[in-house]
């Protein structure tokens, strides 16, 4: 049973949390968009320079998402959390941008509006990561369609990697976080 002490301190936990997360989540959001608009400058000067910020990007991304292996959840969630949001906004942004180049350079071919940006393939990979949650569906039951379609495989490529890449994030976090929790239990 489950005393009165124990019900106000999870309570009291739980509301130290929630500005906590929601303040680390619009970090999050706030540097996923400022990399966006870096990555569209950097394509309007030089593709390699675009590419070289792509690179570190991504090498950033994966450092990140590895460091969530080491944080202590359950007890600090929202840090955690904050760096897998992150590293998935951050890998959704170069996703979406490498994408963006391989159709420009003529390299791959996706089916596209006639008046794409580097941020309707951005949207596209947030599309495709809301299509990758098991057994929900989301984007088929809000009939909501992507504008966007790889028509060969090297247009494909980057969107399987994006789908494994998700998959390793969240694969290993869940693996990292029940061992946490294990060993908080025990």
């Amino acid at each position: 049973m489950i005393g009165m002490r124990t019900v106000r301190s999870r309570i009291d936990r739980f509301l130290l949390w929630v500005p906590n997360t929601l303040r680390v989540l619009t970090g999050a959001l706030f540097l996923g968009a400022a990399l966006r608009w870096l990555l569209e400058q950097a394509s309007g000067i030089h593709f390699a320079l675009a590419a070289a910020l792509a690179a570190a990007t991504i090498s950033a991304a994966v450092w990140l998402t590895r460091r969530v292996r080491r944080t202590r959840c359950p007890e600090d969630c929202s840090a955690a959390l904050g760096v897998l949001v992150l590293g998935l906004i951050m890998t959704i942004v170069v996703a979406g941008w490498a994408s963006f180049a391989i159709q420009t350079s003529g390299i791959g071919s996706y089916d596209v509006p006639t008046d794409y940006t580097p941020s309707t393939f951005v949207d596209f990979y947030l599309y495709t990561f809301a299509d990758i949650m098991p057994g929900m569906e989301p984007m088929r039951t809000l009939r909501i369609a992507a504008e966007i379609d790889a028509r060969d495989w090297i247009a494909g490529l980057p969107v399987l990697l994006f789908k494994l890449y998700v998959a390793w994030l969240f694969v290993g976090a869940s693996r990292s976080w029940w061992r946490a929790a294990r060993r908080v239990a025990a």
